[in-house]
């Protein structure tokens, strides 16, 4: 009965998949199936503590990349200060 509820709610979140055929129940059972066993079985909570750790990891790398393009915009604001005084001191008066 959770498999036929989760289809349910698969379905009416993504309405377009495999629209074209006439089995997505059965296709979507088999994919729920194939999941469960290519995680050897695990316990729900398992499955999630390994997805949350995945999406931990994920967010990690977003927030580091963001500090760097951060500090690179940093930089080029200084450079540009920088060479926009060595203009003004070499400026005839």
């Amino acid at each position: 009965m959770s498999a036929y509820n989760a289809f349910v709610l698969w379905w009416e979140a993504n309405p377009g998949w495999i629209s074209q055929t006439r089995h997505r129940r059965r296709l979507f059972l088999e994919q729920l199936d194939s999941g469960f066993l290519a995680t050897g079985g695990q316990s729900a909570r398992q499955v999630v503590a390994v997805v949350e750790e995945d999406d931990e990891q994920e967010q990690a790398q977003e927030d580091e990349d963001e500090a760097k393009g951060e500090e690179e915009e940093e930089i080029e604001a200084e450079e540009a200060v920088s060479a926009e005084e060595k203009k003004t001191q070499t400026a005839p008066a």
